[in-house]
């Protein structure tokens, strides 16, 4: 997998921080890492990320198949009635768990779908899919513009120093300037060098962007910020 793009953003598949199931995303590609498989996807070859629920082949077969025969083996005196009564329900629990299926994250290329089972679309993966369906994909808008919320004084002394410094746990994003109080610094994450994280605010239950590491002034829209 060429992961030589600069990544923007980055979203844990189930857990935070777990390296082994996570989305990642540059101007150019889609990167998952879906139990240690690393895939990777031009976003010019991708229409569209989709959820969706996939029934399984495998068990519906040997659940079918395997369920039927030892139930009509079993009422029909072919073999032991007991193991009858054991094996053909277990069979037949193996061919409802391949009806009901699994989650995906479905990818739709232009030469195919790609489906990266999943246990579930938890929230902050669900706003990185819509993310990257409403700015990145192939035909749609990159114009994508974060807020920082930043008291005067202190943007003040980072314009003087040239940068702004991130704790550990990142800086909040705001998706709109309307709800800052103060000055909200415009960020774009496929111009800034730092990654962008996607977390589930408990606070608010919504999925919310951070912002890591050092970000530079130079790397700001200051016509926009003036504007």
């Amino acid at each position: 997998m060429n992961q030589a793009s600069h990544i923007i953003a980055i979203c844990y598949i189930e857990k935070d921080k777990d390296e082994q199931n996570k989305c990642s995303l540059s101007n150019e590609y889609l990167y998952i890492t879906r139990k240690g498989k690393s895939y990777s996807f031009e976003l010019d070859q991708v229409s569209s990320l989709v959820f969706k629920q996939k029934r399984l082949l495998f068990p519906l077969i040997v659940g079918g198949i395997v369920g039927s025969l030892f139930l009509i083996a079993g009422f029909n005196f072919l073999i032991n009635i007991w193991v009858a009564m054991i094996v053909g329900p277990a069979g037949m629990l193996v061919f409802y768990y391949g009806w009901v299926g699994s989650k995906t994250l479905t990818i739709t290329a232009k030469i195919k779908e790609y489906d990266i089972f999943i246990n579930g679309a938890t929230p902050p993966l669900e706003g990185f899919v819509a993310m990257v369906n409403d700015h990145f994909i192939l035909g749609k808008s990159k114009n994508i513009t974060y807020y920082l919320s930043i008291a005067e004084e202190l943007w003040q002394d980072c314009l003087h120093k040239g940068y702004i410094d991130s704790p550990a746990s990142g800086l909040k994003l705001d998706i709109s300037s309307r709800t800052i109080v103060g000055r909200a610094i415009p960020i774009n994450p496929t111009k800034v060098s730092n990654e962008i994280n996607y977390k589930l605010d408990e606070s608010t239950n919504k999925v919310v962007p951070y912002i890591f590491g050092r970000v530079e002034v130079a790397h700001l829209s200051l016509d926009e910020l003036n504007s």
